[in-house]
């Protein structure tokens, strides 16, 4: 297995960064057709293990692209 380089670091962040833009959308889109209010959709988003688990990934690929 080959240590990845900046540029396939940087490519595979800016993937988990439009998926997670795009599943906080989608999440949002639903969430106001079922009128769940704003205060909730927040506590959802902050609690998705899904985006938690992308938002590690990121910045260990960030620290990792550092290094």
């Amino acid at each position: 297995m080959h240590k990845a380089n900046k540029e396939e670091i940087e490519s595979s962040i800016l993937m988990l960064k439009e998926y997670e833009n795009r599943l906080i959308s989608e999440i949002n889109h639903m969430a106001k057709k079922l009128k769940i209010p704003k205060e909730q959709i927040e506590v959802s988003l902050k609690n998705h293990e899904e985006l938690n688990k992308i938002k590690q990934i990121i910045a260990r690929l960030i620290k990792e692209k550092m290094d």
